[in-house]
């Protein structure tokens, strides 16, 4: 700590590194570099750095050259700079990026950071392994909105009239009849009749020998009674077939039913299946919410251990120390200390020029 703080030059200047796009890493999780505590002062005074460097930028360079600032373990550096970054600093091109484990390490440090970082950041990123209360809050975070309240239960379904079709029923009729009579006839017929007949006949009858002069006159009266009976049989026998085909064809409605569910998904259900969807995340996958957009689900690619080998990493760290002027070796920065040091003694040993005191002056009493 007192290597990094106690120096006058080769220090980090922020608002260059922003202007010119420049990467600066940070490692304050070195174990055995810096203790808890004084990893968190560090840290914050770097992120309190920032967001006065930050507002010093033009703004037409701020738009042109973005900064990202990205904290890992976000909840150890959380303060009011980080409110106020999430807040002012995106004119100027300063953004953040906070990765954190837990909900409940934002609420530790207060409701105005936990607010800021809900409210503040843009596009949320979730992996899954969340505890329940966690899922719950980023549920209704990320994924209300992609809730569909019109959604059915398709496991309660009955069968439902949805619409009519229609139909054309056809009909046909055969009919045959046959129809066999007989009936036998028996009848009697008696009539009776009676006649009466009277008359005069003028008969000439000529004898032989006689003239025809003479003449005998006689009177005949007759009287006929009859009676007829007569009796006949008669048999008649009748035989008919008929036989009769129809067909017609009529329309008709026809209901059409199909099987619909009978209940749909409420808020608080879609908002638990949501939830559910968030613990139970695979590995390298995540669901991306950005403001405005709807949330998306994305597998992350798997990035496989590089092989580090001592030379090489000594290598790479000359480098980099060589070309960085923010940069100084151990050796070079306890040197600095012990010059100042140095520097420091001798002034205290030497005494000061004594100085005399300025005249005094006569005011007067006016």
């Amino acid at each position: 700590m007192r290597l990094v703080v106690g120096q006058t030059s080769a220090g980090v200047d922020f608002k260059n590194a922003m202007d010119n796009s420049e990467v600066v890493l940070v490692h304050l999780g070195s174990r055995g570099a810096f203790s808890y505590e004084n990893a968190r002062v560090l840290g914050a005074m770097l992120i309190n750095d920032l967001f006065l460097s930050a507002l010093r930028r033009e703004e037409q360079i701020a738009k042109r050259r973005p900064f990202t600032l990205y904290i890992d373990e976000a909840y150890d550096f959380l303060s009011g700079d980080i409110e106020r970054i999430l807040d002012q600093t995106r004119k100027f091109g300063l953004h953040a990026v906070l990765a954190h484990q837990r909900i409940g390490q934002l609420k530790e440090r207060g409701e105005d950071i936990y607010n800021a970082v809900m409210g503040g950041t843009q596009t949320k990123i979730v992996l899954g392994g969340l505890s329940d209360d966690d899922a719950e809050i980023m549920a209704r975070e990320i994924m209300r909105a992609e809730i569909e309240l019109e959604r059915p239960k398709w496991a309660l379904t009955a069968p439902v009239v949805v619409g009519e079709e229609t139909i054309t029923l056809n009909s046909e009729s055969t009919t045959e009849t046959s129809t066999t009579n007989s009936s036998p006839t028996r009848t009697i017929v008696t009539t009776d009749g009676s006649a009466t007949a009277s008359g005069a006949t003028t008969t000439y009858t000529a004898a032989e020998g006689e003239t025809p002069e003479q003449w005998a006159l006689a009177e005949a009266i007759s009287e006929i009674a009859s009676r007829t009976i007569a009796e006949g049989f008669a048999t008649t026998e009748g035989y008919s077939h008929g036989y009769a085909r129809s067909r017609g064809s009529a329309e008709a409605l026809k209901s059409i039913r199909e099987e619909r569910p009978t209940t749909l998904y409420s808020l608080e259900e879609g908002l638990h299946l949501a939830q559910v969807a968030l613990r139970n995340l695979p590995d390298r996958t995540a669901i991306v919410k950005r403001r405005g957009l709807s949330a998306v689900r994305i597998e992350t690619p798997e990035v496989r251990n590089v092989l580090k080998l001592p030379r090489a990493l000594a290598r790479f760290r000359k480098s980099v120390g060589d070309r960085s002027p923010y940069l100084l070796t151990v050796t070079a920065a306890e040197a600095v200390i012990t010059e100042r040091r140095r520097r420091l003694s001798r002034l205290i040993e030497e005494p000061a020029p004594s100085a005399p005191p300025p005249p005094l002056k006569d005011e007067g009493w006016g």
